[in-house]
């Protein structure tokens, strides 16, 4: 059969053709650009806040000269929206990236804690969560737990601290100091509901259970020590999971387990709370008191065993890695 001759007409409307689909491709991208960017422009904090407001136009250079000299590559929401009107984005990576460098470049000038520095932490959330919790796999958050529960210095588990919060009835001023208590037991729950949907809100609980830690004891006690350093160990295990998570070809390889960790830290039970009289109070400059209390041989050994189990250096209770023996899965070797 002869070939087909193509005429100059053919060649025309295939070319337009393959033009009004380019055309269209590009319509469709600005529109899912323009949706995305809606979004983050609505969003709102608990409070009713709108933290993109503080980033819809740069500052003023005259008023704002120092921003320019510390900013090297600067952009607002006018810019982003200017950007999309005039279809410049060819993907949807490259609104990303300019929405990231919007965030980073605030979070780069103002100080940490001002009320900017906050709205762009806030949008790095809310942006990291429209973009990424679609493609974490739920093990990157047993992965991230189990680093820390399993975390050591020179052999020695310092996570043991962490795991239940401090008794109401022993430590009634803990409550008073800290006033968003969470534990590991909390952490593993909220794993276990499906509760985070991005790891920085995984994250976010670690390091408010680090710095109760901190604000409740003393600076010079082991457990003020052990949560500096744990900090260290939870950021760079944050670091290790994102490095996985970014690259395709280095991808977490998971460790297969019949039991998830999680689970069994979130079904133990709390420890129970002690009987009244068996707390031992504050001591007195009261001699008489101090001594009325001793009675026969078995309340000499109740009177010892309380004084040693309820005792306190600062506000650092030393018993409590010994109430309970190691775990026989984790502590096979004890």
């Amino acid at each position: 059969m002869p070939k087909r001759v193509h005429s100059a007409s053919d060649r025309d409307d295939s070319e337009s053709t393959g033009s009004s689909k380019r055309t269209r491709k590009v319509a469709d991208l600005a529109d899912v650009c323009q949706e995305f960017y809606n979004d983050v422009r609505a969003h709102k904090t608990e409070d009713g806040r709108n933290p993109s407001e503080s980033f819809i136009r740069l500052p003023n250079k005259r008023a704002s000269a120092d921003y320019y000299n510390s900013i090297s590559d600067p952009i607002d929401f006018t810019q982003i929206q200017q950007k999309i009107h005039s279809e410049e984005y060819t993907t949807l990576e490259q609104l990303y990236d300019d929405i990231e460098l919007l965030i980073n470049n605030a979070k780069s000038f103002y100080r940490k804690n001002s009320s900017e520095w906050k709205d762009a932490n806030e949008l790095s959330r809310y942006v990291y969560s429209k973009t990424k919790s679609e493609t974490i796999d739920s093990h990157y958050f047993e992965e991230f737990f189990t680093a820390i529960y399993n975390a050591q210095i020179d052999d020695r588990p310092i996570t043991d601290i962490f795991l239940f919060l401090p008794s109401r009835k022993i430590y009634p001023d803990y409550y008073l100091i800290v006033t968003k208590p969470i534990d590991l037991k909390m952490i593993a729950m909220k794993i276990q509901n499906n509760e985070y949907s991005t790891l920085d809100d995984m994250e976010n609980d670690l390091l408010l259970m680090i710095a109760n830690a901190r604000k409740y004891n003393d600076p010079k006690s082991q457990i003020y020590k052990d949560a500096c350093a744990l900090k260290k160990i939870i950021t760079n295990v944050r670091n290790e999971l994102d490095s996985a998570l970014k690259s395709p070809n280095d991808r977490l390889r998971l460790r297969k387990r019949d039991v998830l960790l999680s689970s069994e830290v979130a079904n133990m039970e709390y420890p129970e709370e002690p009987d009244d009289e068996e707390i031992v109070p504050s001591q007195t400059d009261d001699a008489d008191s101090e001594t009325s209390s001793l009675g026969d041989e078995d309340d000499l050994y109740r009177i010892l065993y309380n004084a040693v189990r309820y005792y306190k250096l600062g506000a650092q209770s030393l018993i409590d890695p010994f109430m309970k023996l190691p775990n026989r899965r984790f502590h096979q070797d004890y």
